[in-house]
């Protein structure tokens, strides 16, 4: 038992985990291959460690200030390591971010961290917390209860006099005594933030004169101590979602400070002293609905501003334009023309690239965006406005009542790059586009809502040279007036190759989702459209649908996954192309459906052309 206490390094979590899987047990020999076994995790993490740069094994060493088993967005964990000095200092904070990027891959390739599939976070893992915890020591004094769910701050921590690094987050600490203040004059780094701090102290930051970077995040008090305001070596300082924050000290002395997130506060204005803040790389001002508006003349004063996100505060584009180091702008113009002026200033930056989230008009509620450029407007004038840089890669357009197609957008003939568009509410548009279609190779999604005109998705009836043959999603909710989705006299059908996922829902007078020229129906024996890439078709509260097709007309949709049919009570076939085969009891189908969705009532009704469907389908509906 002794050597397996020395193998676990003093740690309590590892402690716990062996003790829990030998509870019990008297076999000596499973005594000695546990601890084997905790030799050999040691060696083999250890060896990866050993093998990672220098720079790599400090990142690595830091993220143990996390707790274990969390979820870190990567790039939480890699914004920290800029701060904390670990990735080389840039002249460009992009490079900066790169570099992080290709040293977590590696620590992630070293299997140290963890990723997730399909997900932007990476998360410790219990071994390897806790042989970085181990290390950590050795390399700098610090104090870590992060995720262990105290309620109280440690007492030991007053008299811990050389530590240089404390992480209490993730607790659920609410107040700080006035008595109890860290008294390490060393202390570069305090991480407080996912706790239930109400109040600090005013005597709290008092020997704290070396803090570096400080973390609040996510706590419930009102205000700040004015100590904060004479911590003048601090160059991060973290409130984001502070939600209840409605002031913030003076912040003049900090001279120091490169990064300062005040995202999601109840801010009224800007704390004072900010103009003096020549050094400030990093701004972040998102979400804050009480801010009302940033002081005229305050940004270009901060010259080295990298990265900016202000809004739905309003910005000044002449303001922003003045900022010559900025890489990263988030922000609202109050019109077009203050977007016009930010385009043109966009395309005359040959030196650098400046990536961008830009809303314009009114405040706009929107998820976070997936993609690099992005364009949101709401309620403008569009005409005679250059709206789209060349570089957009996401565009929205809501309530823009003036608009009867996008070829009335200035700049979407050059917007090769765009990947996503989502039109809204623009009462006018009767067509996605009416004249000559702009070459939109890279679109891969179509979002069309609420839109009380639209009539047909493209009435210019030329071959359409591959404009959607990026195509992946098309959604079409609420539009009332479309009656036929896709018409095969337009040739569009064979440019949409790559389709994913189409969903028609709501549509009221929508009759035939493809329709055959009267010829082509005629003389043909049985057509068929071809959508190799197609996984999930639904179709939703469609009342007048009669048919998806032709009668003679056939989808091959090999790849289709999941079908859902809601709400369509005219629709009595699915014109799907079914290859079913029964052996040994079993039933064999392509393509390879998982999942039907539809009401009891349409599912008896509806026909397949496959007599065999339904028996072999059955076990894939969910009939409601």
């Amino acid at each position: 038992m002794k050597a397996i206490l020395k193998e676990c390094g003093g740690l309590p979590l590892k402690i716990v985990t062996v003790a829990s899987s030998l509870k019990g047990v008297l076999d000596r020999d499973r005594w000695v291959h546990a601890l084997d076994q905790l030799k050999r995790s040691r060696d083999l993490l250890k060896t990866r460690y050993d093998d990672l740069a220098g720079t790599d094994k400090d990142c690595f060493l830091h993220s143990a200030l996390y707790p274990a088993d969390y979820a870190i967005p990567k790039e939480d964990i890699i914004e920290y390591w800029i701060e904390e000095g670990l990735v080389d200092e840039m002249e460009s904070r992009e490079e900066r971010k790169s570099k992080g990027h290709a040293c977590l891959q590696r620590i992630l390739d070293s299997s140290l961290l963890l990723g997730a599939d399909g997900k932007n976070i990476v998360m410790t893992s219990k071994a390897g917390r806790d042989m970085a915890l181990s290390l950590i020591a050795k390399e700098f004094p610090c104090f870590v209860k992060a995720g262990m769910k105290l309620k109280e701050l440690p007492n030991e921590l007053e008299e811990a006099l050389d530590i240089k690094k404390v992480s209490l987050m993730e607790n659920f600490i609410s107040k700080i005594p006035p008595e109890i203040s860290p008294k390490s004059k060393k202390l570069t780094t305090l991480l407080l933030s996912g706790n239930a701090l109400e109040e600090i102290p005013e005597s709290f930051f008092t020997h704290m004169q070396a803090l570096k970077y400080l973390d609040l995040s996510r706590n419930p008090f009102k205000i700040l101590p004015n100590s904060i305001s004479n911590l003048e070596n601090l160059t991060a300082l973290l409130l984001s979602e502070c939600k209840n924050l409605e002031e913030v000290p003076s912040l003049s002395k900090l001279l120091a400070l490169k990064k300062l997130n005040l995202e999601k506060t109840r801010i009224k204005e800007v704390p004072q002293g900010m103009g003096f803040l020549v050094d400030l790389r990093y701004l972040n001002l998102r979400f804050i609905s009480c801010l009302e508006e940033i002081p005229q003349g305050l940004l270009p004063k901060l010259q080295r501003l990298q990265h900016l996100a202000i809004h739905p505060t309003l910005s000044r584009a002449k303001e922003i334009m003045e900022l010559n180091k900025l890489e990263n702008f988030e922000g609202r113009f109050a019109d077009l023309q203050d977007l016009s002026k930010y385009v043109d200033f966009l395309r005359k930056q040959s030196q650098r690239t400046i990536k961008y989230f830009i809303l314009v008009g009114k405040t706009v509620e929107y998820k976070l965006r997936s993609c690099t450029n992005s364009v949101i407007v709401k309620d403008c004038n569009t005409e005679g406005s250059h709206v789209l840089p060349w570089d957009v890669e996401e565009f929205g357009i809501e309530k823009c009542n003036n608009l009867s197609s996008l070829n009335g957008v200035s700049g979407l003939q050059e917007a090769t790059l765009l990947k996503k568009c989502r039109i809204e509410e623009c009462e006018r548009l009767e067509s996605v586009f009416s004249s000559s279609c702009p070459p939109l190779k890279s679109l891969e999604s179509l979002v069309l809502r609420h839109l009380k005109n639209l009539n047909v998705l493209v009435a210019y009836p030329e071959p359409f040279l591959h404009a959607f043959s990026s195509l992946k999603v098309l959604f079409l909710v609420k539009c009332p007036k479309i009656k036929i989705l896709f018409s095969t006299k337009l040739r569009l059908l064979q440019h949409l190759i790559n389709l994913e996922q189409v969903i028609i829902w709501g549509c009221d007078q929508m009759e035939q989702i493809i329709e055959e020229e009267e010829e082509e129906e005629i003389l043909s024996d049985a057509t068929e459209f071809t959508f190799p890439k197609l996984k999930e078709l639904g179709l939703w509260h469609l009342p007048e649908l009669k048919s998806i097709c032709s009668t003679k007309g056939v989808m091959l949709c090999k790849s289709l996954q999941k079908l859902e049919i809601w709400n369509c009570p005219k629709l009595k076939r699915i014109p799907l192309k079914l290859d079913i085969s029964f052996e040994n009891g079993k039933v064999f189908h392509h393509p390879p459906l998982k999942d039907i969705k539809m009401k009891s009532n349409e599912w008896k009704s509806i026909e397949w052309d496959h007599p065999d469907a339904k028996k072999a389908l059955l076990p894939l509906v969910r009939i409601m």
